[in-house]
């Protein structure tokens, strides 16, 4: 079985604890707002979003991979269903 982790966050930006170290964007509620000194634009957050689609192709392509199994997903609407309760 391969495990592979893609992330926008470079390791190298991590201490010895694994804590990121940059103020980056995490999601996109911030698509709009200043981050780092900068407007995250919707254009920029498809740039980062449309690589992660295109990484897990290009892996799955190389390795002969018709399919995955996914865990640890994120499901961002349900966090808001809890948060704005």
């Amino acid at each position: 079985m391969f495990v592979w982790r893609i992330t926008k966050y470079n390791p190298k930006n991590r201490d010895v604890n694994g804590i990121y170290l940059l103020d980056e964007w995490t999601c996109y509620s911030q698509v709009g707002t200043m981050v780092d000194g900068k407007l995250l634009t919707y254009a920029e957050y498809l740039l980062i979003e449309n690589a992660y689609v295109n990484a897990v192709s290009l892996f799955m392509s190389c390795n002969n991979l018709t399919g995955l199994l996914i865990t640890c997903l994120e499901k961002y609407w349900e966090l808001c269903d809890i948060i704005y309760q």
